[in-house]
């Protein structure tokens, strides 16, 4: 994990229905983001009363697993 970049993190799933666009993630039981770069917040000398209000872009990259109960059990 880069210090400079945004954390890793893992949340876990509390309903994972069907949508409108199937099923492929209605058995998901945690979404896990790793691998980041960038994305962190501007620091704060940044932030000065010139720039209240404004909104910023913060691009980052970062990969995302999906993780799905399998074997005896699942379902």
């Amino acid at each position: 994990m880069s210090p400079t970049a945004i954390p890793w993190l893992l949340l876990r799933t509390r309903t994972a229905t069907s949508g409108p666009d199937g099923d492929r993630l209605a058995a998901t039981t945690h979404v896990q983001r790793i691998a980041t770069t960038g994305g962190l917040t501007p620091a704060a000398s940044e932030c000065t009363a010139d720039n209240v209000g404004e909104t910023r872009s913060v691009p980052y990259t970062a990969d995302y697993v999906f993780w799905k109960k399998t074997g005896a059990g699942a379902g």
